[in-house]
């Protein structure tokens, strides 16, 4: 064998080499990438989760099973949408229709979310599909949200965001 041969040989081998270690580089980057996107999903969970607890004196007024929408909400929101002047109402009611106002544009954030892809719809759906579903399923709130919040109110029909989310 010429040296001619032994040169060429030795440098395929090493190419060899080089292109598996490319290939293995490949793989270990797109797993330390997934792993990061879990990470900054769950760290996003986190920091919503937190923003959603600053909403708690409103949760309740929403959530079905407490049924307080009909006693204490409802007057409030049929107000706002028969556009009553402000001297009509009563600061309470006026600080309902804020506190509203806030669970509805933190939904409607949650959308965008999933809209623009920065979190994954089924992330979001394991946390929120209840207050989705609240909504839609209160047709005051629905119209609430239709007059005030029209990009929220489309997206309350994508079943993603309403449907209990099953793992398989």
């Amino acid at each position: 064998m010429s040296w001619l041969q032994i040169f060429q040989t030795t440098f395929y081998i090493i190419g060899a080499v080089l292109s598996v270690c490319s290939i293995y580089a490949i793989f270990e980057a797109r797993r330390q990438y997934k792993r990061g996107l879990r990470q900054r999903t769950g760290e996003n969970l986190l920091e919503l989760e937190k923003r959603f607890m600053d909403l708690e004196g409103t949760l309740p007024l929403i959530d079905p099973e407490s049924k307080r929408y009909d006693k204490e909400l409802k007057f409030a929101v049929e107000h706002s949408l028969k556009e009553a002047p402000p001297e009509e109402r009563s600061d309470s009611e006026k600080q309902l229709i804020l506190g509203l106002d806030r669970f509805l544009r933190f939904m409607l954030l949650l959308t965008a979310l999933v809209e623009y892809e920065l979190i994954r719809v089924d992330a979001l759906n394991y946390e929120y599909w209840y207050w989705f579903k609240a909504i839609r399923d209160n047709d005051h709130l629905r119209k609430y949200a239709e007059k005030y919040f029209p990009t929220l109110h489309d997206a309350l029909d994508d079943e993603r965001l309403t449907t209990r989310f099953k793992r398989s």
